[in-house]
């Protein structure tokens, strides 16, 4: 319990929510006041404003970085005002768990062979690789009326050429030194600025008064509020843990990282693994790891704080009702299982993330078990805005999922690429099966996840299994190449 460090909060801000949540931090039980009476900040309901009648939805997007779908039990608040009011999608998954090619596919709706983005780095990653960087998700929503805005991380790379903004961007507010808690320099519609403040306030702050600007106008808006955390920060001379706003250090003090009672942590027999697997030098200290744990979970509460908000400002200009609110991380993240500490690595902890979505139509308190995935959000967004996508959608529309009406994938393509080569691993996920075959030396990983759900044995080779190598290398084969309805 970390209750004596609840005061470190700033003075009166969702007092009344946190004094309660953050005392059961590792429950993901919602306490507290009402949804509403937390929307308002002040422990009082907003007085409401009619939306306007048979308008298209608003959508604004919050997305973290390096965000694993556990460490959600750490934010009550987005848990309580999307998750409890909205849908959860609890078989979500970032398909190419990196920073940049996971938000190429928002931007897309395509997988990495089609949309050109494999890694953060070199030339095939980073904005750079993008294929038609002006056709995507904005200027689809741009020409079907919207208005639309980012503030935060945009792909990894990106500068402002002499055309300044990527067509379809009504307002784009880059953090151009994203991993600088403090002193960051951000791009904002061709001034450069170096606001004072933590990095997370900022993109919490600014996405309030673009949900102010916008919504006193007719047209419907999309907003990406791009936040950093819980990804790594520079320190003084090197890339640390998270660095949260000062508010937030020193909370969760006893808090345990889940990855230590994992029997994949420091996972002892690795000779069925890759070879960077069984060549790991990670130094997986449990106080190491708790600390770094820590770090993460604190840096996330100024995020769970700017959800709300996001959402006190749209309930205060009468657009709530209006409003889709969606919330997702680009990928998930290691912390020690298999002797890793990372990303890009074709395990649950890396490709799993949360993905919430409340709004008008949707169904409060509903949890959706079918398969989804992050090519699906540009189709979904596509489908609120009556927007027409120019790029052949490799995912579909998840809003077909929660009614019901969509079938279900048989199988989900799962891939990495390096900084040298397009590709490093690739293979596919299904309800039971992780099949993955490395481009570099022929290596393959097979995992019985009903079985065996820490991917702890590798059946690959073995004669019980070989039927479901061999399905899953065929539809590896079909996949690898798919483009638009193939891929589904």
């Amino acid at each position: 319990m970390d209750r004596q460090h609840i005061s470190r909060r700033t003075a009166g801000f969702l007092a009344s929510s946190l004094m309660v949540c953050l005392a059961a931090a590792t429950s993901l039980v919602p306490v507290g006041p009402t949804a509403q009476a937390v929307a308002d900040g002040t422990g009082r309901p907003a007085p409401a404003i009619s939306p306007r009648a048979g308008a298209r939805p608003n959508i604004l997007l919050i997305t973290t970085d390096d965000m694993a779908l556990e460490d959600l039990r750490h934010m009550p608040i987005t848990r309580r005002l999307l998750g409890n009011r909205g849908v959860t999608f609890d078989n979500f998954i970032a398909p190419h768990p990196m920073c940049c090619p996971s938000r190429a596919q928002i931007l897309t709706g395509e997988y990495a062979q089609n949309n050109g983005v494999h890694h953060n780095e070199g030339p095939w990653g980073g904005y750079q690789a993008l294929i038609h960087p002006n056709n995507t998700l904005a200027a689809w929503l741009s020409a079907a009326g919207y208005k639309t805005a980012l503030v935060g991380k945009f792909l990894n790379h990106w500068k402002p050429g002499s055309d300044g903004r990527p067509a379809g961007w009504t307002h784009l507010e880059v953090l151009m030194t994203p991993f600088q808690p403090y002193g960051f320099a951000v791009w904002r519609n061709g001034v450069a600025e170096h606001p004072a403040g933590h990095t997370s306030d900022y993109v919490a702050h600014r996405t309030v008064d673009l949900i102010n600007r916008f919504s006193r106008q007719r047209r419907p808006f999309f907003i990406w509020a791009s936040q950093v955390a819980p990804h790594m920060m520079w320190g003084k001379h090197a890339m640390v843990p998270p660095i949260p706003p000062p508010r937030h250090r020193g909370l969760f003090a006893s808090a345990v990282a889940p990855s230590l009672v994992k029997a994949s942590f420091r996972e002892a027999d690795v000779s069925d693994k890759p070879a960077y697997v069984r060549d790991s030098t990670e130094n997986l200290t449990e106080d190491g790891i708790n600390e770094w744990y820590r770090r993460r979970m604190q840096s996330l509460q100024a995020v769970d704080e700017g959800v709300a908000s996001a959402v006190t400002a749209l309930r205060r200009r009468g657009e709530l009702d209006n409003t889709v609110i969606a919330f997702t991380s680009d990928n998930g993240y290691l912390l020690g299982e298999h002797r890793l500490v990372k990303k890009n690595y074709p395990y649950e902890e890396a490709l799993r993330v949360p993905f919430l979505m409340r709004g008008p139509g949707l169904p409060p308190g509903r949890r959706v078990t079918g398969p989804a995935q992050m090519i699906d959000v540009a189709a979904t967004f596509a489908s609120l805005a009556g927007a027409t996508p120019r790029r052949a959608q490799d995912g579909e529309s998840l809003l077909g999922l929660v009614k019901g009406t969509s079938p279900l994938r048989n199988a989900e393509l799962i891939q990495a690429g390096t900084e040298e080569a397009p590709w490093w691993w690739r293979g596919v996920r299904t309800s039971r099966y992780t099949y993955v075959h490395y481009e570099t030396d022929g290596f393959v990983e097979l995992y019985d996840r009903e079985r065996d759900p820490l991917q702890l044995q590798n059946v690959a080779g073995q004669p019980d299994y070989a039927g479901v190598e061999v399905a899953l290398r065929a539809e590896l084969q079909r996949l690898q190449d798919c483009s638009g309805a193939s891929c589904r």
